[in-house]
C-alpha cells in the first residue's frame, strides 16, 4: 500500500464502519473493527496507517479525533506524539464547552505515550 492508497483506504473504512455503527445504535463498534484490521496490518502497512491516524487525532470531526485517541491509546502510537501535542495547544486556546473535558482524555493518551520505556 502506497501513502495516497492507505489514506483512501483507511478513510473510507472509517467512514462505512463508523455509519454501520451508528446505524446499529453501537458507536463503539467502529473503534472496535478499526483496532482489529490495524491488528492484522504488517510493519509497513502500519507505519503510513499511524501518519493516517495521527492526522485524525487534530481533525476538525470530534468523532474522528476519538477513534484516533482510542486507536493511539490501544496500539501505543507513538509516532502521533507531535499531532497530540498540537490537539492540546489548540483545546488550550478553545472556548468550546467541551475542550477542557477533550484535552484532558488527550493528555491521558499523551502520558501514556510519554510515559512508555523506550
Amino acid at each position: 500500500m502506497s501513502g495516497p492508497d492507505v489514506r483512501a483506504e483507511w478513510s473510507a473504512l472509517r467512514e462505512r464502519v463508523s455509519r454501520e455503527a451508528v446505524e446499529a445504535k453501537s458507536p463503539e463498534d467502529a473503534v472496535l473493527e478499526l483496532s482489529a484490521r490495524y491488528r492484522t496490518l504488517d510493519e509497513s502497512d502500519r507505519r503510513a496507517v499511524d501518519d493516517v491516524i495521527a492526522e485524525w487525532a487534530d481533525a476538525d470531526d470530534e468523532s474522528q479525533r476519538y477513534d484516533a485517541r482510542a486507536l493511539i491509546g490501544e496500539h501505543r502510537i507513538v509516532s502521533a506524539i507531535p499531532a497530540l501535542q498540537r490537539r492540546i495547544q489548540r483545546l488550550a486556546k478553545s472556548e468550546e464547552p467541551g475542550a477542557r473535558f477533550e484535552r484532558a482524555a488527550v493528555a491521558r493518551v499523551l502520558s501514556e505515550l510519554v510515559s512508555l520505556p523506550s
